[in-house]
């Protein structure tokens, strides 16, 4: 077992969570925007965004090994 990540896989790490962070704030914008406003154009756009980035982000290389 290693104790210490390489530089490599500590930027990697750094980017997996700044890709989760940005997904769950893109998420919880879309639900306060839904909430706050009934704007059906506006609210189907923000979630064909979601769904496009959860797409991209579970095929995303950097990804599949926390998936698996």
């Amino acid at each position: 077992m290693k104790l210490f990540l390489d530089e490599d896989e500590a930027r990697t790490d750094t980017i997996v969570m700044f890709e989760v962070e940005t997904l769950l704030c893109t998420v919880s914008l879309t639900i306060g925007i839904g909430m706050k406003f009934n704007w059906e154009i506006l609210n189907q756009y923000l979630i064909c965004s979601i769904w496009l980035q959860v797409f991209i982000g579970c095929f995303d290389l950097r990804l599949i090994p926390y998936i698996v």
